[in-house]
């Protein structure tokens, strides 16, 4: 069996499909039952859960990611809306096909995404994680394991013992600058302080974090 990584992922953007809903009613949850894999997303299916259903299509009424909507099954405790994305909403599930990543489940979590996703190896959860970056999406890495055992040997090095002192640098400086917060310094910048180009910069931090993930997940 080949490893595979999986992990718990946290996002957030006000322009993600139905944020300023999920915002607006966090207490309501949302599950995803369609994932896009196209830019330009036909109608998206979710299930939804509460006891104020009024309140959360009167919601979707205000958002500016929904162009149109319908309830396809309806009961007391959850009903299935047919959802009809706006040609400006921000979607991450295309990059995540692109990189061969699977979505193993996608629902709200207090007014923002929570993804469970298969990646083939660490780098395809790096590069992710830096597209997030790239676009301003707020990411969040809350779990990630193998489903490949592979236990770490007892006394094994620190995860600072695994970085190279010019890595250690990049850590330092990246989160010094606020490179990592939404609206913090630019690669460029980040560069420039570090006198790289900003195309080194990332290749330090995908290894980086090809690391980190590797030293994170439960079984390696």
């Amino acid at each position: 069996m080949s490893r595979s990584f999986v992990a718990d992922v946290v996002i957030d953007h006000a322009e993600l499909p139905l944020t300023p809903t999920l915002r607006a009613v966090p207490e309501i949850a949302v599950t995803v039952e369609s994932q896009p894999t196209q830019r330009e997303s036909p109608s998206i299916f979710y299930s939804v859960t509460g006891d104020d259903f009024a309140k959360f299509e009167s919601a979707l009424e205000d958002d500016p990611t929904v162009t149109d909507w319908q309830t396809s099954i309806t009961d007391d405790e959850c009903r299935l809306y047919q959802i009809a994305p706006s040609a400006n909403t921000k979607f991450t599930t295309p990059k995540i096909a692109d990189l061969g990543i699977r979505v193993l489940s996608l629902e709200s979590v207090d007014g923002r995404w929570h993804f469970q996703l298969q990646a083939p190896d660490r780098d395809a959860l790096g590069d992710y994680w830096q597209y997030c970056r790239d676009e301003g999406v707020a990411f969040e890495l809350e779990k990630i394991y193998s489903s490949g055992p592979q236990p770490r040997p007892t006394g094994s090095e620190p995860l600072e013992a695994q970085l190279t002192d010019r890595q250690l640098e990049v850590v330092d400086t990246v989160t010094r600058m606020g490179y990592y917060d939404q609206d913090g310094a630019t690669a460029k910048a980040v560069a420039d302080e570090l006198d790289i180009s900003p195309s080194t910069l990332s290749t330090h931090i995908r290894r980086i974090m090809a690391t980190m993930f590797e030293y994170l997940s439960e079984d390696g």
